[in-house]
């Protein structure tokens, strides 16, 4: 069976969690992001080598120096001529280098060389917009390295936590809402209504629209929708 660069993805988000990083997927495009304290690391995962990936990694230097490849291990060895100019490299560039065991089912993940550089190359701006959008997510429901595929941004993350507590409600204001959800961005969320999923009933007054019941129905983002659910239900007891 052919492999998914999908695959790349949990096996080095557990490794990162247990060694106390918080880890999201496709943060601002980046496959994966992992944060301790001050310390950032994004991942891009490819299922090979290539000067697109080697692309990727020099743009995600401008928002941090711990910028890594993540590829599956070479079924060939490290003992390779093409193996030893990989890592020769990105060793030139201080740029990481992590393999995963895709090939086993233990999925090993191995770093094999850690990113290390004197200077700076960070642009302060891109990276405290990187830091916000992974702060505002709550969850982890994007898969890093996935294409073709809607993104859960910490903006559609809000939405859906107020879309799950005004179905609670049936109808209410944005106030009601607020008081169950407490999401601060309620009232704007409901007024903008990006989605589609809010209608307005009347002055101050919304429902649950028919795309909005339609996505609660739906399968897309399935665990969010659970997870806010049950947080709704919890805050209403």
């Amino acid at each position: 069976m052919k492999s998914s660069e999908t695959e790349l993805y949990l096996p080095v988000k557990t490794f990162f969690e247990d060694i106390g990083f918080s880890v999201k997927g496709e943060v601002k495009s980046c496959d994966l992001m992992a944060v301790r304290e001050d310390i950032i690391i994004i991942c891009e995962l490819k299922l090979s080598f290539s000067l697109k990936l080697l692309y990727q990694l020099m743009d995600r230097k401008a928002l941090t120096e711990n910028v890594y490849a993540v590829i599956p291990r070479p079924k060939k060895g490290h003992n390779t001529k093409e193996w030893k100019n990989i890592v020769k490299l990105l060793k030139a560039l201080d740029m990481g280098l992590i393999t995963v065991a895709l090939d086993s089912p233990i999925k090993t993940v191995e770093v094999i060389l850690e990113p290390f550089d004197g200077k700076s190359y960070k642009n302060k701006k891109r990276q405290d917009i990187l830091k916000n959008e992974f702060s505002n997510r709550i969850l982890d429901g994007n898969m890093g390295g996935v294409n073709r595929k809607k993104i859960l941004t910490a903006y559609m993350e809000k939405s859906i936590l107020v879309l799950c507590a005004l179905d609670s409600l049936v109808k209410s204001s944005p106030k009601n809402v607020k008081a169950i959800c407490n999401e601060d961005k309620t009232a704007t969320i409901l007024l903008n209504n990006v989605y589609g999923w809010f209608l307005r009933e009347g002055k101050g007054v919304y429902s649950v629209s028919d795309k909005g019941r339609e996505f609660l129905n739906s399968c897309e983002y399935k665990d969010v929708k659970e997870y806010y659910k049950k947080y709704i239900e919890d805050r209403v007891l």
